[in-house]
């Protein structure tokens, strides 16, 4: 009995050797794991920021600012100035700023333009510059949005945390195909089919 299951063992061994040989080598799961972080790592943010961005000019009052919010669905409008053809971002304000700058401590709307909400600095991003890149620059300036550029600094798309999260969430939907994939792959590997 022991002869039969050991040669039963070894034909199936040698069809597993055949399978092998015959196809690709599939990618361990930790392989998986690499090279999900590394397409994920390469991804660049031009690819995943939005493209219809919702500005304004420094000039822009409270109530034109509330409105784009209000027509857009966003929750920012980015401040520009036009530099020929391009649009340079000077500056953002949020749906926060205009509550807690405006209207809780209940300044006359019709006084306060976009200049007075921005803050100092504006954080910005290439299109360029990867997923990772950015998230790291969000979490290092506290912000949960930031305007996107091309090479000459014109505004080309914005980042906001929702579009980050949808990315990674993808990503880990993708890791978890690899994971059932793997196992897939495993039980076809211990379970050959009988030619």
């Amino acid at each position: 009995m022991q002869g039969k299951a050991r040669s039963r063992y070894a034909a199936r061994a040698g069809r597993l050797t055949q399978v092998k040989s015959a196809a690709p080598q599939p990618l361990t799961f930790a392989a998986c794991v690499r090279q999900s972080n590394r397409q994920e790592n390469e991804m660049r943010i031009g690819d995943i920021c939005e493209r219809e961005v919702v500005h304004c000019t420094r000039h822009a009052s409270v109530a034109e600012i509330a409105k784009l919010m209000r027509n857009h669905h966003v929750g920012d409008v980015i401040v520009v100035e036009a530099q020929g053809a391009d649009l340079i971002p000077v500056g953002i304000v949020t749906d926060r700023d205009l509550v807690v700058e405006v209207l809780a401590p209940e300044v006359a709307i019709d006084t306060v333009v976009a200049q007075d909400l921005m803050s100092g600095e504006l954080a910005t991003m290439s299109e360029d510059e990867t997923v990772d890149n950015a998230i790291a620059h969000m979490r290092s300036r506290g912000v949960r949005r930031l305007p996107v550029v091309n090479v000459r600094r014109a505004l080309v798309g914005v980042l906001t945390d929702h579009e980050v999260t949808a990315h990674l969430a993808e990503q880990l939907g993708e890791l978890a195909r690899l994971g059932h994939q793997q196992i897939a792959v495993e039980k076809a590997w211990l379970n050959p089919v009988a030619g």
